[in-house]
């Protein structure tokens, strides 16, 4: 599974400023295709706000969150993971679901699952197949390996493929959310696990860990 989280950086001064605001899951388990879900935390926590009273959806919702962050045999994938779990304990403290270090965890923006997914890119093409004669594969590797870029770059040197970022400043607190918004939350959850799976997973060498 990867979680990600998309905050408003126009609501102060500085990226992610304000509380983030759409968690993005996409979860590869025994799914008849890849599923992308997108979790309005803004909605889902925001009862408070409103009312003293519990909604009668909020436990299923807190259970699912607690299965998805903590369990043991699920292994979390993405990129720059530490940072989002911060955010969202930071923006949501009386969520008790969000309280606690992620379980399992495989951050691709370490630098040493940086290094081992570059490594791996250049001896593999798109989708972990066999990079073709002048694909520019190795180029885009070599040149990925000289430091510890963003998911753009680390998706483009193993799969060939870019992401537009532009809308990662864009107003998460709107609602509804553009389709364009929608699109590029569920392209930033659904990137590290492809990026996870075509390099071979752990047993290319990527690092989990249990944070704390």
């Amino acid at each position: 599974a990867d979680a990600d989280a998309n905050a408003d950086a126009n609501a102060g001064a500085g990226a992610g400023a304000g509380p983030a605001s759409i968690g993005d899951l996409d979860v590869d388990a025994s799914l008849p295709s890849k599923c992308v879900f997108l979790v309005d935390l803004l909605w889902a926590e925001g009862w408070r706000d409103v009312s003293s009273q519990t909604p009668v959806w909020y436990a299923a919702y807190a259970t699912a969150m607690t299965r998805l962050l903590y369990a043991r045999d699920v292994l979390r994938v993405g990129f720059g993971l530490s940072n989002d779990a911060r955010r969202i304990r930071q923006s949501y403290p009386k969520a008790q679901h969000f309280s606690a270090e992620w379980g399992a965890v495989v951050d691709l923006a370490s630098s040493k699952n940086w290094d081992i997914a570059i490594r791996n890119a250049h001896c593999c093409g798109q989708r972990g197949g066999a990079a073709p004669s002048g694909s520019g594969q190795s180029t885009r590797a070599s040149m990925a390996s000289r430091v510890v870029g963003g998911l753009s770059t680390l998706s483009s040197a193993v799969l060939g493929l870019p992401i537009d970022k532009r809308l990662q400043r864009s107003d998460w607190q709107r609602r509804p959310l553009f389709e364009d918004q929608r699109r590029y939350a569920a392209l930033d959850a659904a990137a590290p696990v492809d990026i996870f799976e075509a390099i071979g997973g752990l047993s290319a060498g990527l690092i989990a860990t249990v944070p704390g």
